[in-house]
């Protein structure tokens, strides 16, 4: 039963064949496990939801019922965690997402 509830909190949603597919694009010639896939399904759906979810708080705080993808940029822009984001940000997202934090 513990090696059932294990397995099953390493499932995805994510399909893995895509996501195997990315991992081989590297030019390298690497062999990939399937539970490496797996892993790596579970990570991109974990961080999907925890930048969905802190994009969404911003919609609640403007009391607003549709998500907007200004939200997701200031989700990016709120948490350092997600700063590698930055670079696919628009520039003028960036200036305002920076006034923001100096507001603060």
């Amino acid at each position: 039963e513990e090696r059932t509830r294990a397995a099953g909190a390493a499932q995805s949603v994510l399909p893995s064949r895509p996501i195997h597919r990315i991992m081989k694009a590297d030019e390298g010639r690497y062999r990939i496990l399937k539970s490496g896939t797996r892993a790596m399904a579970k990570a991109v759906e974990l961080f999907i939801s925890e930048l969905a979810f802190e994009a969404f708080q911003t919609t609640v705080e403007e009391q607003r019922r549709i998500l907007k993808d200004s939200d997701v940029y200031d989700a990016i822009g709120r948490h350092d965690v997600f700063d590698f984001l930055v670079d696919v940000v628009p520039s003028e997202e960036i200036a305002r997402i920076r006034l923001h934090k100096m507001d603060e």
